[in-house]
């Protein structure tokens, strides 16, 4: 009788775990990101893209040449924009020493930064002050997301949220930096 009991509560302990991971490795329903072809890669001439930091440093993109770049913007009146930011967050966290990282917002800047203190946030946030170096849309500012190689090859170009935790940006991502 004790065996029964401990194997039906060994059960339920790893049906309760099993759910549990299930749920937090499919907590979005945010797609893979897609990635552009070689052939049909766009390739930056201009990095000329003048924004100011949250904190009032206007700085110019001109200096990020021949880095990686990830370029996220981020809509705090966008829930989905919020939830794809947490997942941003750990990819900043894990490369924010080997890639130079911008996030574009339009919201108030006290807005803004509240949301990171609540957050504990502290990837590079800024606004753009002129066009940026890519083709952009309006419909584009909720979810647009770029990686842009050493070379100014985009690389990825995505216009809805998308699982930054996924195997396939850090494989393209560790490929890059190599």
């Amino acid at each position: 009788m004790k065996k029964k009991v401990i194997l039906f509560a060994s059960l339920g302990v790893f049906l309760i775990l099993a759910v549990l991971f299930f749920n937090k490795e499919n907590n979005t329903n945010f797609k893979k990101p897609s990635f552009v072809s070689f052939e049909e890669q766009k390739v930056l001439k201009d990095y000329n893209w003048n924004l100011i930091g949250i904190e009032g440093t206007s700085f110019n993109t001109v200096i990020k040449r021949d880095n990686v770049i990830v370029v996220k913007y981020l809509s705090l009146s966008n829930e989905d924009s919020q939830k794809e930011i947490e997942l941003f967050n750990t990819i900043y966290e894990e490369y924010k020493t080997k890639i130079v990282f911008l996030v574009i917002v339009e919201d108030d800047q006290l807005k803004v930064r509240n949301y990171l203190k609540e957050n504990d946030y502290f990837f590079p946030v800024c606004y753009s002050l002129s066009r940026p170096p890519f083709k952009f849309e309006p419909q584009d500012k909720n979810f647009r997301s770029l990686i842009v190689s050493r070379k100014g090859r985009i690389i990825m170009d995505n216009f809805e949220p998308i699982n930054w935790e996924s195997n396939e940006i850090r494989d393209v991502l560790n490929g890059l930096i190599k």
